[in-house]
């Protein structure tokens, strides 16, 4: 179970939260339970501080996956009754209370005055107090809108009164403001085992009656669906089937399998006797198949056994009488199928044998066999081939009904994370570019849906460094649908990946354009004018975004480096001190305006004992492991003529740098010299 996190600051903590989230879908997915089939339990409160367990003697210890439950006193027996929600079957249960007792109750419903107190009397506290001495004498409860999970038990406030028979009065607080005059209210005359409904500055109450012609509650036996070994999925709107490659039997190269349809393509092994027997029976009927147009191919699944010999799925095929195509994946290909597969319904149940695919002229699939299929069940589904979207639909769900939306589109997307989470983005790419080819030209997909197919795989090309690919897919994305922020933000980091920083330039204002508020695309334009040494106009945009955010750290640090660039040397101190003023520790800008305030050639901006200063804050936050910070330290020393302690700095920061391999002969040559002007006691100027 994901727990929540203790600071929703921590990336860390963040991180681990949502992966924990992550963890747990897939497993809901893979038809784990949250329970792990444990039985529901309930306890009885012992009135002292402690509960006892009450599952097996009230009847509530189903072995359901339960999730919600809301009280109510159905029957009006002055019993409270329960409905429980289940992830499992039976999803809904009406928990009946028939508990023998002779103890009685008094049910009360609220109702507000509608205008310093809501209709539904929400957050109103109640309290029932019975005559007699002693702390059991009041029975309090509060209205709340909604309660355990998911749920909303009755309106009517419940208070079971033992065996008491004289109630003395009902306290009402309504949710009022305090001191109100409407806030407290009481209630006289009300007796033991009656429902009253009382309004809100109404004294006088009478007595509710419940309905007389009730439907009475029949106690049923809940029936599962039987276990089959066959599955039929027709998917309402289709998707292109992966690229399917096959061995040759000599062990060459794989190839690409030609599945012009319809063609049914049934996946077998030779291990599999219920395979074997279907593709014996369609054998027999190979004339049955060709009147019906109907291409069959049998797939062979068993080349990633290292046993398996290449030659004995032929072999099997030909004592079986089988004429008709057949070919041995590629394993990659089975796993496509089997991701293909899950990703059509919510059960990512692995691949059973047999599966078969009924796949159309266009390359894309129509229906999913598990198990076993009929050829009566394929030549009814062949005529949907051809079938109006709608007609598919009603083909598609278990039973019949109204719909209340319009068909939904199968996202490509659902298919490629699920060859993502296997490792196989290779694979992922190639299916949403067969999506994209299937899709793209046809006009059968609204272009806000394939420019976010294109944007995941520019992202999924992008981590495999096909930069010019993945420019290509986010400049037909952008195309598609340009005031899409994503889009141009991924595009315009993209086409930086590949040093084209002109063009990114114009990409991260088209995105300031859409959004002139988002700092995203701000900063993004800023950095990649720094990254094209256009200083100018980069302060200028710079100060333009400091206008708007004047608390941003971020926003002062990279003005001053800028102002340091066009040697503004007073402004890029005062955007340095801003900088520290808003976030003391941070160590760069330290270091940055500690090299400034010992190195300027300015006598009037110089101040070394400063620099010193700043530059010990910079290296005791990197805990002296950051040869650069040292290299300003030891310049800073300098300044302040304190040139041994210059000299050993400056050697350490050459150490450091050396052993860490960042060390250049450009970098070698500035540091040598900076330590023989030391040893000639001069300190060093920029």
């Amino acid at each position: 179970m994901s727990q929540s996190p203790l600071d929703a600051k921590s990336t860390e903590s963040l991180t681990r939260y949502r992966q924990g989230w992550t963890a747990l879908n897939r497993l809901l997915h893979d038809d784990r339970s949250f329970s792990g089939h444990e039985k529901n339990c309930a306890f009885l409160n012992m009135g002292d501080g402690n509960f006892a367990t009450v599952s097996a003697v009230s009847g509530l210890d189903l072995p359901d996956d339960s999730r919600a439950i809301a009280t109510c006193d159905w029957d009006f027996d002055g019993r409270v009754d329960l409905w429980v929600t289940a992830r499992t079957s039976p999803r809904l249960r009406f928990l009946r209370n028939q508990a023998v007792t002779a103890a009685n109750f008094i049910a009360l419903q609220l109702e507000g005055n509608g205008q310093d107190t809501n209709r539904d009397a929400v957050g109103a506290r109640v309290e029932v107090i019975v005559r007699g001495d002693g702390p059991d004498r009041r029975r309090i409860s509060t209205l709340h809108a909604g309660d355990a999970f998911l749920s909303q038990s009755s309106s009517w406030l419940h208070f079971g009164l033992d065996a008491s028979t004289d109630i003395e009065k009902i306290v009402i607080q309504w949710p009022t403001q305090p001191g109100s005059q409407q806030r407290t209210q009481m209630v006289l005359g009300c007796e033991p085992n009656r429902f009253y409904r009382i309004r809100q500055g109404q004294s006088h109450v009478v007595p509710w009656e419940p309905p007389a012609a009730r439907i009475p509650c029949v106690a049923s036996t809940p029936e599962s669906e039987p276990d089959r070994e066959t599955a039929r999925i027709v998917l309402p709107a289709r998707l292109p089937l992966p690229a399917v490659r096959t061995v040759p039997a000599d062990g060459g190269p794989p190839s690409e399998l030609s599945l012009a349809g319809p063609v049914l393509l049934s996946v077998w092994s030779t291990t599999c006797i219920p395979c074997l027997t279907e593709l014996g029976e369609w054998s027999q009927n190979a004339d049955e198949f060709a009147a019906h147009g109907l291409d069959v191919v049998a797939l062979n699944v068993d080349a990633g056994n290292s046993e398996f010999d290449l030659n004995q799925a032929g072999d099997l095929l030909a004592r079986l009488g089988f004429k008709m195509r057949s070919a041995i994946a590629d394993p990659e290909s089975i796993h496509a199928l089997d991701y293909f597969q899950r990703a059509t319904l919510d059960r990512w149940k692995p691949l059973p044998l047999p599966c078969s695919f009924l796949v159309d002229s266009r390359g894309e699939v129509l229906a999913i066999y598990k198990g076993r299929v009929s050829r009566g069940q394929l030549w009814r589904d062949m005529e949907l081939l051809d079938a109006e979207a709608e007609q598919v639909r009603v083909a598609a769900a278990p039973f019949p009904g109204r719909w209340h939306d319009d068909i939904v589109a199968f996202d490509p997307t659902l298919v490629s994370s699920q060859m993502i989470d296997h490792d196989l983005v290779p694979a992922a790419i190639d299916y949403l570019g067969r999506y994209m080819a299937t899709y793209r030209d046809a006009g059968r997909v609204a272009p806000q849906k394939l420019a976010d197919t294109l944007y995941v795989q520019a992202i999924l090309l992008n981590s495999q460094n096909r930069t010019t690919e993945a420019n290509d897919a986010l400049r037909a994305a952008t195309s598609l649908n340009p005031t899409d922020l994503r889009f141009q933000t991924e595009y315009a980091r993209t086409l930086e990946k590949a040093d084209m920083f002109a063009e990114a330039q114009q990409v991260w204002l088209a995105a300031y354009k859409i959004n002139r508020e988002n700092l995203e695309s701000q900063q993004g334009l800023a950095l990649n004018l720094l990254r094209q040494e256009k200083y100018d106009l980069a302060a200028k945009w710079l100060e333009r975004m400091r206008a708007g955010r004047p608390n941003d750290a971020m926003i002062h640090f990279r003005l001053a480096t800028t102002y340091g660039n066009l040697r503004q040397s007073s402004r890029a101190i005062a955007s340095y001190e801003r900088t520290l003023e808003l976030q003391p520790n941070f160590a760069l800008a330290a270091n940055n305006l500690a090299w400034l305030l010992a190195t300027l050639p300015d006598d009037a901006l110089r101040d070394g004992a400063r620099a010193v200063k700043l530059a010990r804050h910079a290296c005791e936050i990197s805990q002296y492991k950051e040869p650069q910070f040292l290299d300003t330290l030891s310049v800073a020393y300098a300044e302040v003529r304190d040139f041994k302690l210059a000299i050993e700095t400056g050697r350490r920061a050459l150490e450091q740098f050396r052993a860490a391999g960042r060390s250049t002969p450009a970098q070698e040559r500035s540091l040598q010299a900076r330590l023989l002007q030391f040893e000639q006691q001069r300190p060093f100027r920029e």
